[in-house]
């Protein structure tokens, strides 16, 4: 008994701060971040004439389309949380520990909450943005308790989830571009090959507690097989892009390129042993890259065919 005082007297003297820093990551606060500057700097630099700046700024709509995503998405981090915190104490026991300080039934009610009030963001939009964002969170909730423990189709999710926010802003403003639509499709094809990483990353705990991810139900040198041969077709693709962009869209080319050199070196670092740390450098790297592609898009702010 002693010594359970003892433990509980040394858990943080602040618990309400404690449970508010437990809430942002479980939350992904930094996740949330990157994604409201990505899709601010998609409004301001592709979607509109920098020197439209202050129509940007004033358009309320705007803003409750894009935190209507951010909270659901908010959401969908603190359900997949609930569902997956056994996994997640196998994988990333320090972390897991750390966000227990915000107990289940308060993680759910707070699920709910974000949602319902995104949802009622988006009904004051109109009744499409609100069926738009109501299959988002439906979506969200089937990812999490359903389909992400499946091989193959939790990976598509995953990814197609993670674009989903881009395309309410994109319907916002109209947008029907083949350039635009073929970049934001080399951001998915990135996307798509970082879950395959995250899935090797999470194996041990996949594998504990039952989840049919790829590398549980093929293996994981299987896995790996799968893996480079889809960074083989990731970079044709980055390479075709760059051969058919570059005199046109010259920032574009140059990411594409510069992609496709730093996946033919994620590609030959798979033939050396696959370590966690390994992979977690890999797991990084794409993340790297998914945000230095989203500051090209806007880099490439004079593209003529987004005018």
């Amino acid at each position: 008994m002693t010594s359970d005082r003892g433990e509980r007297t040394h858990i943080p003297k602040h618990p309400s701060f404690v449970k508010i820093l437990a809430l942002l990551s479980q939350a992904r606060w930094h996740n949330i971040s990157v994604l409201a500057l990505s899709q601010y700097l998609a409004v301001f630099f592709v979607l509109n004439d920098i020197s439209n700046w202050k129509t940007v700024i004033t358009d309320w709509v705007l803003h409750l389309i894009v935190l209507s995503g951010l909270l659901i998405v908010a959401a969908g981090f603190l359900i997949n949380n609930f569902y997956d915190r056994e996994k997640d104490l196998i994988n990333r026991p320090n972390r897991t520990l750390f966000e227990a300080y915000l107990d289940k039934d308060l993680a759910v009610m707070l699920y709910l909450l974000l949602n319902a009030v995104a949802l009622v963001i988006s009904l004051a939009i109109s009744v499409r943005a609100f069926v738009y964002y109501l299959v988002f969170v439906f979506l969200l909730w089937m990812y999490s308790h359903k389909i992400k423990k499946k091989p193959m189709a939790g990976n598509l999710m995953a990814s197609f989830l993670a674009i989903y926010p881009f395309f309410a802003v994109f319907i916002y403003y109209k947008l029907h571009n083949v350039y635009v639509a073929l970049y934001t499709f080399l951001i998915w094809t990135l996307l798509y090959t970082r879950e395959l990483v995250k899935d090797l990353e999470s194996l041990k705990g996949d594998l504990l507690l039952g989840y049919k991810t790829l590398p549980v139900v093929i293996g994981k040198l299987n896995s790996l097989k799968y893996l480079r041969f889809v960074l083989a077709v990731d970079c044709v693709v980055f390479v075709l892009f760059y051969r058919h962009t570059y005199h046109a869209l010259p920032s574009a080319g140059t990411y594409a390129l510069c992609v496709a050199l730093v996946l033919v070196m994620l590609l030959v670092s798979t033939f050396v042993r696959a370590s966690y740390t390994l992979i977690s450098i890999w797991h990084n790297a794409f993340r790297l890259l998914i945000f230095i592609g989203i500051c090209f898009l806007a880099i490439e702010s004079q593209w003529s065919f987004v005018y």
